[in-house]
């Protein structure tokens, strides 16, 4: 991050689901909905007010993905926050979503950083075959998409 008289130059991402906090996120959410008007789905970014000069460009796709370009020390990078429709919902909906996820990550060029965060609304389960790499075993039940 570059801020005058700041050397430090990490980067802290976290993804929650407001709607599984406990204790202030009534506080959360009311923020939420007077700056927004409410929303169904109900997500959005937030960034530590000194980020806020950092910021390049921000992209929204519809209701359930936005991208925040930013500038971190040296480097653009781009922060991705997702909220993938449900189990349950229309199968045309969870399509085009991701669809859309695709077309948000096709716009970083390949040569930037880049994080997603959010709910993707997946059961990656207890099984690791296959993604021993990439999933730590502390699932539950069978995978679901």
């Amino acid at each position: 991050m570059r801020e005058h008289g700041r050397k430090d130059s990490s980067l802290r991402i976290g993804s929650w689901n407001v709607g599984s906090l406990t204790g202030k996120s009534a506080k959360v959410e009311t923020s939420y909905k007077t700056r927004n008007g409410g929303s169904r789905n109900g997500f959005g970014v937030i960034l530590d007010e000194r980020l806020s000069k950092e910021v390049i460009g921000v992209y929204r796709k519809k209701d359930r993905l936005i991208r925040v370009k930013l500038i971190c020390g040296k480097e653009i990078v781009n922060v991705i926050s997702a909220y993938a429709p449900q189990v349950g919902l229309d199968a045309e909906e969870k399509r085009q979503f991701w669809e859309d996820l695709d077309d948000v990550v096709q716009g970083v060029h390949h040569t930037k950083k880049l994080y997603i965060g959010g709910d993707l609304n997946g059961h990656v389960g207890a099984s690791r075959d296959g993604y021993e790499s990439v999933h730590g075993g502390f699932g539950y039940e069978g995978r679901r998409w």
